[in-house]
């Protein structure tokens, strides 16, 4: 696939700046709303296999709040092919993917140049919480995406249920989680899309007795393709 090359050496800094101060800009408008603290995936430990790096082997992250693929120049081709990504009339790119919630979505997307450890604080910051309008959004117009080297999808980890929590007002609450596959260590790349990955269950009563008082999704990345 021919590279278009949409920054000189010159300003591949300055413009990644710019999409990093955007992203800032975006997380702290969205916690003006009321969010929704994301609960770290429990990833069983196993001894036959070892998850990618979250830095030093991510390669490349896509937004829809931006439309933008941030992603290291030395595997740019790279994270184009994984994507399957086509060039578009206006310059950038499209792709075939999903939404949170795993139904199809057509993205467009520019792409701008950046440092591993720039796509990854600027993935952290801007995905640190899901706002009921960002998760529209990434209903709506698809999901984000993370690139991985030295990465292959792993086996399917089951599903299962944590134990559970009694609250301090009086309720209490179960999580489940779906069965899913993340980037392990590997050989060649692995994309990780922001995904539905559980649910988690308040009960009005303590013990995960009684009625339902509320029920919520848990999101984060899981294997793609």
């Amino acid at each position: 696939m021919k590279t278009i090359n949409f920054f000189n050496r010159h300003n591949q800094f300055f413009s990644t700046s710019l999409f990093m101060l955007a992203f800032a800009g975006l997380f702290f408008v969205s916690c003006e709303k009321e969010t929704i603290v994301e609960v770290p995936v429990v990833v069983p430990v196993t001894d036959t296999c070892e998850l990618v790096h979250e830095v030093e082997d991510l390669i490349a992250w896509y937004s829809p709040l931006t439309d933008v693929l941030l992603v290291d120049p030395g595997y740019l081709e790279n994270a184009l092919e994984v994507l399957q990504a086509q060039p578009s009339s206006d310059g950038g790119y499209s792709m075939q993917g999903i939404n949170l919630f795993g139904e199809p979505r057509t993205v467009y997307f520019k792409i701008a140049l950046a440092h591993p450890s720039d796509i990854y604080i600027s993935a952290e910051e801007t995905e640190k919480v899901l706002t009921p309008d960002l998760i529209q959004t990434f209903s709506e117009k698809g999901t984000s995406y993370r690139i991985y080297k030295n990465a292959q999808c792993g086996n399917e980890q089951a599903a299962f249920d944590s134990q559970c929590e009694n609250n301090t007002d009086g309720s209490s609450t179960r999580r489940s989680w779906y069965a899913m596959r993340k980037c392990e260590r590997g050989n060649g790349f692995c994309t990780e899309a922001k995904s539905l990955i559980g649910r988690s269950v308040t009960f009005h009563n303590a013990g995960c007795q009684g009625p339902i008082r509320s029920e919520e999704g848990l999101y984060g990345y899981a294997c793609w393709q």
